[in-house]
């Protein structure tokens, strides 16, 4: 519950940042860039802790099972480019 809070909370402050970023034309803006990597930690964080519920639950809705692990792989796809881009 709290999780789910505190990621209500953060990609909104995200994305306001990185609209601040876009106005300024900063584009590594501090701010923006920090929160979005603790926001993909916590979304991470929040979908390994409910991935087997939402696993059994996609299951039995047979035909939702496949855009399911298509979000889920191209989330991590995005999450590794954003590490990537981090460390480079």
């Amino acid at each position: 519950m709290i999780l789910n809070l505190i990621l209500l909370f953060l990609f909104p402050l995200t994305v306001f940042f990185g609209i601040i970023a876009e106005k300024l034309g900063i584009h590594r803006f501090i701010f923006h860039r920090y929160s979005a990597y603790i926001f993909f930690f916590l979304v991470t964080w929040h979908i390994l802790r409910k991935f087997k519920a939402m696993n059994i639950y996609f299951r039995k809705k047979k035909f939702l099972l496949p855009i399911f692990y298509f979000i889920v792989i191209f989330y991590f796809f995005v999450l590794i480019f954003s590490i990537l881009d981090f460390i480079i």
